[in-house]
């Protein structure tokens, strides 16, 4: 049941920080999943698995970067003549 639940919670952070990063609030998505994983660390080991959390905690990291990235100005090649 607390497996369910952590997943439950984790994808309504991810929805939350989707919203977020579609309104292009970088700074919100940031915090909103700093925040869960920390909390996610404290949790660590006490009511659920180790391996489970730091599932999680991958996951929201990588999620992260990829809303960074997205979030930076492209740079676009010019066209390159050989």
């Amino acid at each position: 049941m607390a497996q369910h639940a952590l997943a439950l919670w984790t994808s309504e952070v991810i929805s939350d920080a989707l919203d977020d990063h579609y309104s292009h609030d970088l700074e919100t998505v940031e915090k909103r999943i700093q925040t869960h994983i920390s909390r996610l660390k404290a949790l660590k080991g006490h009511v659920i698995s180790k391996e489970l959390v730091e599932d999680d905690i991958i996951t929201l990291k990588h999620f992260l970067v990829l809303s960074q990235n997205q979030c930076r100005p492209q740079l676009r090649a010019g066209k390159v003549d050989f």
